[in-house]
């Protein structure tokens, strides 16, 4: 009895270890009716709120929101997450907000796949579907077809959609062009 006892006790401690192990950090793509919030917004948000009205700071220099800072996030984008507690993710989008996502089921893992990355939608971009990818979205794309012209996008549920390649670019080839060697300082 106590053999058996043991056992049980041991195979369950492994399912449930071995479940609270599966997270990875990396990229995900945000599911349809997935709900978010933002925990901290990026720096362009706090330039857009002070556009908009005065801002107040705390005693440390924080700005003072009246409410959270409000961005419209669409299903098929995509964030990076860092950590998962519990039923939340924690992420950042590739404009750098920290983002909260509520639900264990509110995000995929990205496709690995070689050359994928990171893409930033230039335009609106109707799709057949009737559903509209909107300007400024950062979705997961995993090939390119030189000759068509086209690059293709994974949305959520492993939907695939090409588009023009000149309605979207590569992020991260984005950012290698405008960083500088001089904008480097050595950790002290």
């Amino acid at each position: 009895m106590k053999k058996q006892l043991f056992l049980l006790t041991f195979l369950l401690l492994s399912a449930w270890a071995g479940k609270a192990q599966t997270f990875t950090a990396g990229w995900y793509i945000i599911k349809e009716n997935a709900q978010y919030a933002v925990i901290l917004p990026s720096g362009q948000d706090v330039r857009t709120e002070q556009a908009l009205t005065e801002v107040a700071y705390d005693e440390q220099g924080y700005p003072i929101y009246n409410e959270p800072p409000t961005i419209e996030m669409s299903s098929g984008e995509v964030v990076f997450a860092f950590e998962q507690t519990k039923e939340f993710y924690f992420a950042y989008d590739p404009q750098g907000r920290m983002v909260a996502f509520k639900g264990t089921g509110s995000l995929e893992k990205v496709p690995a796949i070689a050359n994928a990355g990171v893409g930033f939608l230039l335009e609106n971009v109707e799709l057949l579907s009737g559903e509209t990818l909107k300007m400024g979205g950062f979705y997961w794309i995993v090939a390119q077809d030189v000759a068509k012209g086209t690059i293709t996008i994974q949305t959520d549920g492993g939907k695939k959609h090409e588009l023009p390649k000149n309605s979207i670019v590569l992020y991260s080839t984005n950012l290698r062009k405008h960083i500088k060697e001089n904008f480097f300082q050595t950790a002290k």
